[in-house]
């Protein structure tokens, strides 16, 4: 296999998420018990793997919102609207994946739904591309208001 080949989407996005840290690890697979002591030995919520996903990214990816939840919110604060190599914020990444409890975790924590990925697509738009109408009409009740036509 030559090194310029197409790779498959799935193997395209298992690499796109892979973990280079165990906190990373710990998002993937969801696991809260050690993450207390990988901030303490250093590791960063802020942390990127090559395609510069971060932890929030790979744990909305996974759909691992327990994970979420569990992290200190101050941290969250810092990383909510973090942005990966496609400018994906981890909330754009869970629409993307249908991760339903992740993507209520990042409206009920008052991620910005108005940024854009590398293609222009906002949360609302995300929502219309992949069929998700519950998030559209979560969506127009969080912003209060209902976008613009397209």
């Amino acid at each position: 296999m030559s090194s310029g080949c197409i790779l498959d989407e799935e193997t395209r996005i298992l690499q796109e998420y892979s973990c280079s840290t165990s906190l990373q690890s710990a998002a993937m697979l969801g696991l809260k018990e050690p993450v207390p002591d990988l901030l303490a030995q250093g590791q960063s919520l802020l942390d990127e793997n090559e395609f510069k996903n971060n932890v929030v990214h790979i744990a909305s990816f996974a759909n691992q919102h327990e994970f979420l939840k569990s992290l200190p919110k101050d941290l969250l604060a810092e990383v909510k609207d973090s942005q990966n190599v496609n400018f994906e914020t981890p909330i754009l990444v869970a629409i993307k994946e249908y991760s339903k409890e992740s993507i209520d975790f990042w409206l009920k924590n008052n991620a910005n739904i108005r940024i854009t990925d590398k293609n222009g697509n906002d949360a609302y738009s995300l929502a219309e591309i992949t069929g998700q109408n519950w998030l559209l009409k979560k969506i127009e009740r969080v912003s209060g208001e209902a976008p613009a036509l397209r």
